[in-house]
């Protein structure tokens, strides 16, 4: 970390985290520094908050799978009759998530589902979370899980085979490419090996037009590959990213209080045994 005497450069948009402040000199010549997790200080004229977007995900505790977001602005509800499908002056809010019945019909070649609040939605306006038949070998009673589907951009947190939190995500650029060779994510059963308040991330993550410091609420589950509130974009159900699963900040919040292990009062980060941890399952 730099010395009190080091002066780093940080390019403009750079995420950095603001742990506290101080107030140097007095009267007309006081200056606020705002004091990162590093201890690194920052004038406060020159940072703007960054909160990230207020949009989060579906408690599905009550309800159940399937749900469904709304995949772009200008979704319209709809009504049916036996023959003719009738669009609503009812419309969604971009990403805004509803509850599904699991009813549909097909009318005039267009693939309609039924909302729990009384109307239609066509397949092709939304972004699908299926209420699961199979489940991985490793569910068992009251297991603590994150489901991860990278083609339909969505996560699922589950105890057993109860699903409690459905959201959408932005995932590697690449979707289901080699995680090895390019910008898509690691596929495979994981375990979360460190969890953090805040940490850096690699700036690939945003096309190296920025730095990504002080990222908050980061659950690693590989060498290099974490679930992490993307404060730097409002797009999630679109791949965006490098490695990482970027998550709405209320998402990420939620999600990293929930999973295991937990992080002591007062402290950054845990790396916890892998049978003390929750499990992400990341797949297409």
């Amino acid at each position: 970390s730099p010395t009190l005497t080091e002066n780093v450069v940080l390019r403009q948009e750079t995420n950095i985290a603001i742990a506290g402040t101080i107030t140097a000199g007095e009267g007309t010549n006081a200056r606020v520094f705002g004091v990162t997790p590093n201890g690194m200080f920052v004038p406060t004229d020159r940072l703007w908050p960054q909160a990230g977007i207020t949009w989060h995900g579906l408690d599905v505790r009550a309800t159940s799978l399937p749900v469904a977001f709304a995949l772009r602005r200008g979704v319209n509800a709809w009504s049916l009759d036996k023959w003719k499908a009738t669009k609503l002056d009812d419309e969604l809010e971009i990403r805004q998530g509803v509850a599904l019945t699991g009813r549909f019909r097909t009318v005039n070649g267009l693939r309609f589902y039924f909302t729990r609040e009384g109307y239609w939605l066509r397949h092709k306006d939304i972004i699908m979370v299926f209420d699961r038949h199979k489940f991985p070998d490793f569910v068992g009673e009251g297991t603590k899980w994150i489901d991860i589907s990278l083609a339909n951009q969505t996560l699922v947190a589950y105890e057993g085979k109860k699903p409690l939190y459905a959201t959408l995500i932005s995932s590697g650029r690449d979707r289901l490419g080699d995680a090895n060779e390019g910008p898509s994510t690691l596929q495979g059963t994981f375990t979360l090996q460190k969890k953090y308040v805040v940490s850096d991330l690699d700036n690939r993550e945003v096309k190296q037009e920025h730095d990504l410091l002080n990222v908050p609420w980061v659950m690693e589950f590989a060498d290099g590959f974490a679930i992490v509130a993307a404060t730097w974009h409002a797009r999630f159900g679109e791949a965006l990213g490098f490695h990482h699963v970027g998550l709405a900040p209320i998402d990420a919040h939620l999600l990293w209080h929930w999973t295991d292990p937990a992080v002591p009062q007062g402290w950054n980060s845990v790396t916890a045994p892998e049978a003390e941890a929750t499990i992400v399952y990341v797949h297409k």
